[in-house]
């Protein structure tokens, strides 16, 4: 699973078990412990939460992602 995909995945719903599920536990944990590692998620219990650098990031990529299929339309 992408890191911008789990990102997207944390902003929408932040609790861990849930995550778990939806990315699959076997690609899940070693991904957010990268993602804790370069501070864009942080972990309290069961909950997980975009840092500001997360949120940052993850806008960054949306505008990128908007400005390709704005491109490809055009």
């Amino acid at each position: 699973m992408p890191e911008l995909r789990l990102l997207a995945l944390i902003a929408r719903s932040p609790h861990r078990v849930a995550l778990a599920r939806r990315a699959g536990p076997e690609s899940f944990f070693p991904l957010l412990d990268r993602l804790e590692r370069d501070g864009l998620v942080s972990s309290r219990g069961d909950r997980v939460h975009l840092t500001r650098r997360g949120k940052s990031e993850l806008a960054l990529w949306r505008l990128l992602g908007l400005a390709v299929v704005r491109a490809r339309a055009s």
